[in-house]
């Protein structure tokens, strides 16, 4: 398993996810082994807020593979609409057991899960 960390890990500033992708991409020792980890059936990859913001701008959920370069038509994260950062406890139902995080519940379980987020 590989876990991004987020939050004061990389100082918390705009554009750290950014930074931590753009070290990613330029190191090819760095970048040839997160992408052979990624097309691996027996891993898990996980990213923590400013870590999934990465994760994101490197393409990862589009095919499971670290693109070289962003496109119009990505998926991106938006600021929240209220222009705010928001802090709140939210139920999440679980759709699906594939994962190891949920396989031992049910599908149906709810449960709730503190987020914290501007975007």
């Amino acid at each position: 398993m590989v876990v991004f960390p987020g939050g004061f890990s990389g100082a918390d500033e705009p554009g750290g996810s950014a930074k931590f992708a753009n070290v990613i991409l330029r190191s090819l020792k760095v970048r040839d082994a997160m992408s052979a980890f990624l097309q691996r059936p027996d891993t898990l990859t996980l990213g923590i807020c400013n870590g999934f913001q990465m994760l994101m701008k490197l393409g990862v959920f589009k095919n499971g593979e670290i693109s070289d370069f962003q496109q119009a038509t990505d998926m991106t994260l938006a600021h929240n609409t209220n222009g705010r950062h928001v802090t709140d406890l939210v139920g999440q139902k679980v759709t699906s057991i594939l994962s190891p995080f949920f396989n031992t519940l049910d599908i149906g379980d709810t449960f709730v899960v503190p987020i914290s987020h501007g975007e």
